[in-house]
């Protein structure tokens, strides 16, 4: 897990995710689920709920195993979605903002891709074993979508996003505030705050390894437990809201996975996601 600025000298070499944009895309979601659900509101149309409905996750906690929840609202996104001008044309401007974020990024990530295959080489896999498939993720998480029950319970209340790791080979993250953190090496008691590092403040983009990418390394690149939090500057959350952008890199689902010492069986990436899944969230 590192940080990486995008500036040099002062100057923007990179592009900074469409905060503004990414916002008005949850709450016109939003709003399409409050004229639904009250009668003095002109209710949606059919093509609005289906649309809405398809793209963004409602505000309702995931549950990690039988206590841990994770409260926020998801908008996946494929290759092929961020390409579509139809989908662009029903959204509107601001999907067309999050499109060129994510074309503008591209060498970025392409320069993220090359350094992985020359450690790919060293390893004597494939060039393009690891970064097969992409996941375009935009996250809102925001006070309002938590209830008064579930603050109560054994959820802590300044947990946004519940301990974890992430699946595949690495995750760009953007956000627009702190609250990312991981676990400090050599820590076990994960409910202790001293068992967690904030991300760098300065860090305008992060990367985080994903357990494919460790396993293949054979533990040589950690995949690291980690957690979102209440953000601690406040700056950018009025009304206590983060806003983030993750860009998940990943083998394809029939991608054989080979642990370079060879201490583990090869595994089928799709098998290998559905065990951690399982250790995640329980048997489905």
């Amino acid at each position: 897990c590192f940080g990486i600025s995008l500036q040099d000298n002062g100057s923007q070499v990179a592009p900074l995710p469409p905060w503004d944009s990414v916002r008005n895309i949850f709450d016109a979601a939003s709003r399409v689920r409050s004229r639904g659900l009250d009668s003095t509101l002109e209710p949606p149309s059919r093509s609005e709920r289906r649309l809405w409905r398809g793209l963004i996750s409602p505000p309702r906690a995931e549950h990690r195993g039988h206590q841990r929840e994770d409260w926020k609202q998801t908008l996946d996104l494929t290759s092929e979605a961020l390409q579509s001008d139809r989908l662009a044309r029903r959204v509107g401007a601001d999907f067309r903002q999050v499109q060129n974020f994510f074309q503008n990024a591209a060498d970025l990530v392409g320069l993220l891709e090359a350094h992985l295959q020359q450690r790919q080489q060293q390893l004597g896999l494939p060039t393009n074993h690891l970064t097969m498939h992409r996941m375009h993720r935009l996250l809102d998480y925001d006070d309002a979508l938590r209830t008064p029950t579930n603050t109560a319970s054994s959820y802590s209340k300044e947990e946004w996003c519940q301990p974890h790791f992430d699946y595949g080979s690495f995750t760009l993250i953007w956000a627009d505030s702190t609250g990312l953190q991981v676990q400090a090496p050599g820590s076990y008691r994960i409910e202790s705050e001293e068992a967690w590092l904030p991300a760098p403040p300065d860090a305008d983009l992060m990367v985080i390894v994903g357990k494919a990418l460790s396993f293949v390394s054979s533990g040589e690149l950690s995949a690291p437990l980690h957690r979102v939090v209440l953000p601690s500057d406040g700056r950018h959350c009025a009304g206590r809201r983060r806003s983030s952008i993750a860009l998940f890199v990943e083998p394809s689902k029939d991608t054989l996975l080979q642990c370079s010492d060879s201490r583990s069986e090869p595994i089928k990436y799709s098998d290998f996601k559905k065990s951690l899944r399982s250790q995640a969230y329980g048997s489905e």
